[in-house]
């Protein structure tokens, strides 16, 4: 599934984008969402979320966020435009004022286009991503100093617990596979996680995986928030 929100009045194409993405994990509550932005994109892990699923096979839900001012990055997401349609995955791309050719481009595999009128506001943005890495290196403070600015900046505990998984998935396929062509995840990803592998046992990072399965199923329960839940977590690596 591909969306595609545009327009100069990024307000309220941003509004629409988070609305969007809370309709689309209630019905997928087990997905993760990833934000890809211009300071954490990388054309390696573009090309995983085409095809990866989540620790429990669980779908993602992938926000790109303004990616277009890079021309090289912009030509890779436009010929890519079809796998994202056809991903098991959910593409919500986010951009400014698009040109003509391009949404043209777009539209031919867009399962919507969306355009939001008005005037530009800038808004301050979090890389996620940063928080899996931290949690990979076994930085306790990074994470949570990173895990409190993301709290601050309006990131669900919910979207942070997704990067925490899919961080998880990755360490363990590299510590039972011998390759990325093993762990069927690319050569970036692949490589950073045999990195981050060396500083876990496989029963320490799988009692992480079960921690946050555990908090997960709390919350829907409603015997905790995941706010405190994750926090314990955090503070625990």
């Amino acid at each position: 599934m591909y969306y595609f929100l545009h327009g100069k009045n990024n307000k309220e194409a941003r509004k629409k984008l988070k609305s969007l993405t809370e309709i689309l994990h209630s019905k997928r509550p087990d997905s993760e969402i990833f934000r890809i932005h211009d300071e954490n994109w990388s054309d390696a892990q573009f090309d995983e979320l085409l095809v990866a699923q989540g620790l429990f096979d669980q779908k993602y839900i992938i926000v790109l966020d303004s990616l277009f001012d890079d021309a090289a990055v912009k030509e890779r997401i436009l010929d890519r435009a079809k796998d994202m349609k056809e991903s098991e995955n959910v593409f919500l791309v986010l951009e400014g004022d698009t040109d003509k050719k391009t949404l043209d481009k777009i539209s031919k595999h867009a399962d919507k286009v969306q355009e939001f009128d008005g005037d530009v506001v800038k808004v301050e943005r979090f890389n996620t991503f940063g928080l899996a890495d931290a949690f990979g290196r076994r930085d306790k403070k990074s994470l949570w100093v990173g895990y409190l600015q993301a709290i601050d900046l309006g990131i669900s505990p919910e979207e942070i617990c997704g990067v925490l998984f899919w961080q998880i998935k990755s360490i363990i396929l590299a510590m039972k596979t011998n390759s990325s062509k093993e762990s069927k995840l690319s050569p970036y990803v692949d490589s950073k996680a045999r990195g981050f592998a060396k500083n876990f046992t496989i029963g320490e990072i799988s009692n992480y995986a079960h921690a946050l399965v555990e908090a997960t199923q709390a919350v829907r329960q409603g015997e905790g928030e995941m706010e405190v839940l994750l926090e314990r977590i955090v503070l625990n690596v």
